[in-house]
């Protein structure tokens, strides 16, 4: 089997180069190991991102679908002066700067969403798991060898291969890059879920908005967050240096709920009674680069070649502006 383009990995930034390539007239095979909808973390879009979105002709869509519009980021800190603002801004043809909007999004519902519609656009989708890539005596990579679902070893020609799988860092993992190496924040680990039942700001301005995202610091290294994902769901979840979380000697579920209520008044007063609505989940470790990460016939894209402190949820946002570019 030859295609032009092969995509490993069927996610927001899989999805948007497929949309994009689609555009020119490329119709790229996606691979794809899960099965969608699924769980994922990532869910407060920039500016930025949802200036993709518009750029693909979504606009009308991710409102249909009543996403939350998010006005910008409220930051707290243990004081008024290391409490801040940060608007969600647009750039006219002049590079002059605009207030606008972009979304909140459940991640499998947006990412279902997004892989659908690079399919109705054009791409095709192949159930799988790919194993490894082809190479050349060169060290080039031409093509990648796939398990799909219903069984056997497939191997695809491509002109250019692109890893969009995400955290998993699949051609880093496999040698084929330069190194993996782990950056500044290593030592931290992010502990999260989703609850029910919280309180919103609600207000005349952009940032009392209801659908803002708000970050709460106890400390460095030490900070919250509270991501609206529909009318009555939030995302929460705790970022901390991971020998804290061990010297506490606490599970994960327990360890969340008392750092809900125990981080920031400005929290808790959100979270009067916290019920949660999905498991407990934990990412360490979790900021990477990957060196290297372009090659002949081989590109990677988004967290499949590096990872930084998720503040602002950057990981959705720089995907599908490479996958853009």
């Amino acid at each position: 089997m030859k295609r032009n383009v092969v995509i490993v990995g069927g996610g927001p930034g899989g999805a948007a180069a497929a949309m994009f390539l689609a555009r020119e007239g490329i119709k790229p095979l996606i691979i794809e190991a899960e099965t969608f909808p699924r769980y994922h973390i990532g869910e407060s879009m920039t500016g930025a991102g949802g200036k993709v979105l518009r750029d693909l002709g979504l606009t009308e869509e991710m409102y249909r679908r009543k996403y939350p519009t998010k006005q910008g980021v409220k930051v707290y800190g243990q004081s008024e002066k290391s409490s801040w603002w940060v608007p969600v801004t647009g750039r006219d043809e002049n590079g002059e700067l605009f207030a606008c909007d972009t979304w909140q999004v459940r991640r499998s519902d947006f990412d279902k969403m997004m892989l659908d519609e690079a399919i109705a656009r054009g791409a095709e989708i192949l159930p799988g798991k790919a194993m490894k890539p082809l190479r050349d005596d060169d060290g080039s990579i031409h093509g990648v060898t796939v398990c799909p679902k219903d069984g056997g070893t497939l191997d695809i020609t491509s002109d250019v291969l692109l890893d969009c799988s995400g955290q998993a860092t699949w051609l880093a993992n496999l040698g084929m890059t330069g190194t993996k190496y782990l950056g500044a924040y290593d030592k931290q680990i992010a502990i999260f879920s989703q609850v029910a039942g919280t309180i919103r700001d609600h207000g005349s301005t952009r940032q009392e908005h209801p659908d803002n995202t708000l970050i709460f610091y106890a400390g460095k290294y030490h900070w919250a967050w509270f991501i609206p994902l529909d009318n009555n769901v939030v995302s929460v979840g705790v970022v901390i240096p991971s020998a804290y979380f061990l010297s506490k000697g606490e599970s994960t579920k327990a360890f969340l709920l008392r750092e809900l209520r125990e981080l920031h008044p400005g929290l808790s007063r959100r979270l009067p009674e916290i019920e949660l609505v999905e498991d407990v989940h934990v990412i360490p470790n979790y900021s990477y680069q990957v060196k290297n990460f372009t090659g002949k016939g081989f590109m990677c894209i988004g967290d499949a070649h590096r990872f930084i402190d998720p503040i602002f949820s950057f990981g959705l946002t720089v995907t599908m502006r490479e996958a853009q570019f």
